[in-house]
């Protein structure tokens, strides 16, 4: 059965391969793009079921040159394509590149006007993440900031779980008081949520474990 499953994964690769290989150079999406997209999207799963990162790398750089040559390097389906390396150099450890291609596509929002507000504060919270995991608090907070202020009116949750990122941010600081300040803020706004879930009470056993630390 073994040899039976690799010998599948080796014919699913060849055939992604042949697909893949056969729209490298057009500039319009054919009709079928769907079907050479998940071609892509089975080479990248299988690459990381075999812990191929620089595999897995190189197809999601091909899946960003496709994407861009098809709808445009300023498209918001490049900012898609960016944001997805983006998070795959985040897990690998290379916070720089990632945050290089974080700007790249918040660049591309805000040419466009920046209409897609919820892209932006989502790309704006994982910038404040990739400082904090360069040790740069102070950059992560002005940026968890920004994203607090780029959040739509109703999204409780996410503004909550933002507000304690600050607020570790502050804690890692030694800005206890600023931490509290952030804290109380977030519990107050938790009171707002219309249901009780595990991910919400997760989220008040979090804040209460922050508060502690501060």
């Amino acid at each position: 059965l073994e040899e039976v499953q690799k010998r599948l994964h080796i014919d699913a690769m060849y055939t992604a391969e042949q697909a893949v290989d056969s729209i490298r150079e057009l500039d319009s999406p054919p009709s079928y793009s769907d079907e050479y997209l998940r071609a892509i999207d089975v080479q990248i799963a299988i690459k990381l079921k075999n812990n191929d990162n620089d595999g897995v790398l190189e197809k999601l750089k091909l899946r960003l040159t496709i994407i861009s040559r098809w709808e445009g390097d300023g498209s918001l389906a490049t900012t898609n394509e960016l944001r997805r390396l983006a998070c795959f150099y985040s897990i690998r450890g290379d916070h720089l590149e990632c945050l290089k291609l974080l700007n790249e596509s918040l660049g591309i929002i805000f040419s466009l006007d920046g209409k897609d507000q919820d892209s932006l504060a989502e790309l704006t919270k994982f910038a404040g993440t990739v400082y904090e995991a360069l040790g740069q608090s102070s950059k992560a907070i002005e940026e968890y900031e920004r994203a607090l202020s780029l959040m739509k009116e109703g999204s409780v949750l996410e503004s909550a779980k933002v507000m304690n990122a600050i607020s570790q941010s502050f804690i890692k600081k030694g800005k206890s008081n600023e931490a509290i300040d952030y804290l109380e803020k977030s519990m107050q706004s938790q009171k707002c949520l219309p249901n009780k879930t595990s991910e919400t009470n997760n989220l008040l056993a979090d804040t209460l474990v922050l508060y502690g630390n501060a």
